[in-house]
């Protein structure tokens, strides 16, 4: 089968690109952010790496925004984060210029709706915090849109979370969201590995034998190594885990409804693991529903299919990253981990 993708990841040293390949991990998006650290461009060997910057982090000019994509596009970035601050007419500019210059477009939007995002045909949108953002009340979307990030409890987007954890799956607005993703070509990466070590059926990623190259002080807000479990402050605790159950209730509503969705594990902040903590995430989305042929297929075909990268199948004209497996994951998805040959480039 083709090599696995993790669509949301960094890789922050030689350890890290090991770990990615044991796992059968060959292409990663590349994200690097203040608490993931710089990307390590240097390892020998390493997954194929196709970077991803933003626009939009903070409020920025029409002519800035092309600037930007342009300055991006020549530094050979392949996928263009699209962020809060852009207005309307703004992400459609930016949408526009990064296909113009053949670049893939992910949404993490909120002054602009993600209706108006898949209307635009915007490729993807990441995190399921963050692109159920349509269910909340305008207040509620506009507050969080002023103030994006924040651990306090009392914060615009901590009070949006705990919308999202009371929320029931009759609501109206979930289930016109879901339609809409379901009748639209993008595609959503819900990044569950963040929240996948706070769920109650989750593992300890240090148990796993690749686990033993990584340093635990490069991870943000590591598991603990005895537990697997975080240790956070018990209230934030119990937060996290209210809203990672009900996040599995919204994403299954999404699924049901015919959202299309591409794999990303979100390393290594919240406790993700290069290479682990993508399977966490394969294995949330068998969870909520996915059949084991969809599971493969949001790590492998999916990413063509959503941005036209040209891996993620055996075939002429693709790279040649394969897997050879000793069982089938169509079988059971976790002969993913098993043992197995991997063929790069």
């Amino acid at each position: 089968m083709p090599g696995l993708t993790d669509g949301f990841a960094v890789i922050n040293n030689q350890n890290y690109a090991n770990a990615f390949l044991y796992m059968g991990v060959t292409d990663v998006i590349g994200v690097e952010s203040f608490r993931r650290g710089k990307f390590y461009h240097f390892a020998n060997p390493s997954p194929n790496v196709h970077m991803l910057e933003s626009v939009g982090d903070k409020p920025v000019t029409n002519q800035q925004i092309i600037d930007t994509i342009q300055k991006l596009k020549n530094s050979n970035v392949e996928i263009l984060l699209m962020m809060y601050k852009l207005t309307p007419i703004q992400l459609e500019l930016a949408h526009n210029e990064a296909k113009k210059l053949g670049m893939g477009t992910i949404g993490e939007l909120g002054f602009t709706s993600y209706k108006k995002g898949m209307d635009l045909g915007v490729d993807a949108f990441v995190h399921t915090t963050r692109y159920s953002l349509d269910i909340a009340p305008d207040s509620m979307a506009l507050k969080v849109a002023q103030q994006p990030f924040s651990n306090d409890l009392g914060s615009p987007k901590w009070q949006y979370y705990q919308y999202l954890t009371n929320l029931k799956a009759e609501n109206k607005a979930l289930l016109q969201h879901a339609k809409n993703l379901g009748n639209s070509n993008s595609y959503i990466m819900p990044t569950f590995g963040l929240l996948y070590i706070d769920m109650p059926f989750s593992k300890n990623p240090w148990n796993e034998k690749i686990a033993s190259i990584i340093d635990i002080k490069d991870i943000n807000r590591p598991a603990d190594k005895i537990t697997g479990k975080h240790n956070y402050p018990p209230e934030e605790l119990a937060a996290y885990q209210k809203l990672g159950f009900n996040e599995l209730m919204i994403e299954k509503t999404y699924y049901n409804n015919g959202a299309h969705y591409i794999s990303g594990s979100g390393t290594d902040v919240w406790g993700t693991m290069p290479g682990i903590s993508l399977h966490q995430e394969l294995e949330v989305l068998s969870h909520i529903g996915l059949t084991n042929r969809e599971v493969l297929a949001t790590s492998t075909s999916n990413f063509n299919d959503a941005f036209g990268l040209k891996f993620g199948k055996i075939e002429t004209g693709f790279k040649a990253n394969i897997l050879i497996l000793a069982k089938n994951p169509l079988d059971d998805i976790k002969n993913l981990k098993g043992s197995k040959t991997v063929i790069l480039n």
